[in-house]
């Protein structure tokens, strides 16, 4: 899978709202997306989706706060630094 950062924005106290597009490579990738982001996914799923977001969007070192929203590929995050 690969990604595009649409947005960052500083809300404070070293936080950041991240908006990010993700990019499956793989129909399994997609199915994945789709499926977490409607609650149905696996327990593998869902876990792919966390590691992704937690380990590869090349921020530099961060921590996910919350998950704000997902709409389809589109994900918005709030990080701290």
């Amino acid at each position: 899978m690969k990604h595009k950062i649409l947005s960052k924005q500083s809300v404070g106290n070293s936080q950041y709202e991240v908006s990010v597009e993700l990019l499956p490579d793989t129909q399994a990738e997609a199915t994945a997306i789709r499926n977490v982001q409607q609650a149905e996914g696996s327990e593998q799923e869902r876990a792919f989706m966390d590691n992704y977001l937690n380990f590869n969007l090349n921020l530099g070192s961060y921590s996910i706060v919350r998950i704000m929203k997902q709409q389809g590929r589109h994900v918005t995050l709030r990080i701290v630094t």
